[in-house]
């Protein structure tokens, strides 16, 4: 517990500054400074409750997950991570880009899926989520996720560059398009 009280005070000022905090670092200082008087167990860890109360919100609720079917095309290993708009994804892979519109992959943060030439694999995708904007991935998106006109603006572009998809169960695009589909869609963006 010292340790936890001591790596508190680097980042709050000793007590003899209280004068000069705001009052949300009063409040916490004080927690800090009797830091064996009303403690829980909060992942394993004894903290003071002035903490609890103000700094662990409770869990959100996992995002809803979906499986999506994706096929590289390429000659060469594709890989996924986890936090890329899966819609704006390599041309080269051939999946429902509408139904993955506004999905990222269902990776762990920082974990990354291959894709092997010619491997098809059913993939975990979940929502994208704070405020559901996205600008600069692959420049075809730049807006709003949930916004209907950036989606369909979107999705046209990324099919007109030559991006492989299924459209009701149909492929769409052949792979000799798709390889050239990333400096079609930049010379698209130019203005």
């Amino acid at each position: 517990m010292r340790a936890f009280r001591h790596v508190l005070y680097l980042v709050v000022p000793p007590r003899r500054h209280e004068e000069r905090l705001p009052d949300a670092l009063q409040n916490v200082h004080g927690a800090v400074s009797r830091p064996f008087v009303g403690t829980r167990v909060v992942d394993q860890c004894k903290v003071p409750d002035a903490f609890v109360e103000r700094l662990v919100a409770a869990p959100a609720a996992p995002p809803s997950v979906d499986i999506i079917e994706v096929r590289n095309e390429a000659q060469t290993p594709i890989a996924l991570t986890s936090h890329i708009h899966l819609a704006e994804a390599n041309p080269r892979l051939r999946f429902d880009r509408a139904r993955a519109f506004g999905m990222r992959p269902a990776l762990p943060t920082g974990q990354t899926q291959w894709i092997s030439p010619g491997e098809s694999l059913a993939l975990g995708v979940t929502p994208i989520g704070g405020d559901r904007v996205s600008m600069g991935t692959s420049g075809a998106v730049d807006g709003p996720l949930d916004d209907p006109d950036v989606r369909d603006r979107a999705l046209a572009l990324l099919r007109d560059c030559g991006f492989l998809d299924v459209v009701d169960g149909q492929s769409v695009g052949d792979l000799e398009t798709s390889e050239s589909a990333v400096p079609r869609l930049l010379q698209r963006l130019q203005p």
